[in-house]
């Protein structure tokens, strides 16, 4: 269907290289060595693999750019979960994880896959921990990006 409607998956981007990663800079952003100079522009999404959404281009500048985390604290980004394709709000807590809170009715297991929405499937999170308390309907989901954020190298911005 997406093909038919001009909407083709296409793993073309730009290549960039990780300047300083995000406990090198200020809180939940990192830098890359691409700006201006090879068509990196503010709002462009950032996939580590091209498989796991990261953020996005909040500053750029003639030869580097600044990446936003999905992760920052208080930043929601809207999610779905694996097999029950649930839609959810991450709420970012900073440092790579996020929290949701759902209904204590809807069944998730550790290990999930929260999946960003748009037309490029890629992944958000990971569920690490299911939190719920008896007086309270909803259950809280603690999920965490599926790599290591202090070892990465190369992303590609789309």
């Amino acid at each position: 269907l997406k093909a038919e409607l001009g909407r083709t998956a296409s793993s073309k981007g730009t290549l960039a290289h990780v300047v300083t990663v995000p406990n090198r800079s200020l809180y939940d952003t990192f830098v890359i060595d691409g700006g201006e100079d090879v068509g990196i522009a503010i709002g462009q999404t950032v996939y580590a693999f091209d498989s796991i959404a990261l953020g996005t281009i909040s500053a750029v500048a003639d030869t580097h750019a600044t990446v936003s985390l999905f992760s920052t604290s208080g930043r929601e980004t809207p999610g779905s979960v694996g097999g029950n394709n649930v839609s959810v709000a991450l709420i970012g807590r900073g440092g790579g994880e996020y929290e949701v809170r759902l209904p204590r009715d809807l069944q998730f297991t550790t290990g999930e896959l929260i999946a960003y929405q748009s037309t490029h499937t890629a992944v958000l999170a990971e569920i690490e921990r299911i939190a719920t308390d008896p007086r309270d309907p909803f259950q809280r989901l603690i999920a965490k990006v599926p790599i290591n954020l202090q070892a990465l190298k190369w992303v590609l911005v789309k």
